[in-house]
């Protein structure tokens, strides 16, 4: 339930948190591992992402996380449109 609660931001930390203590790296996680962290980490848009933040390498994977809520916006909001005009034909 507290994931579920969570915001992006709690979510991403304690899934970091749990990876740290669960004694994993990137190399030593297997292919799946990779792509299920990938996945439940907010933000994140590839394995690459994941190998920069379990490395400590925060400061390019918040950039590349707020280019990504960027193109999430402009898309919803593209759709949005999209929908507007579908609807009024």
């Amino acid at each position: 339930m507290q994931m579920v609660m969570a915001s992006d931001s709690e979510r991403t930390v304690t899934l970091i948190k749990s990876i740290k203590d669960a004694g994993l790296s990137y190399e030593s996680m297997s292919r799946f591992q990779r792509e299920a962290f990938t996945m439940a980490i907010p933000g994140l848009k590839s394995e690459a992402d994941l190998a920069k933040l379990l490395s400590g390498n925060l400061n390019e994977v918040a950039a590349s996380m707020e280019e990504k809520k960027k193109q999430d916006v402009y898309i919803k909001k593209f759709n949005n449109g999209y929908r507007k005009k579908k609807i009024m034909k």
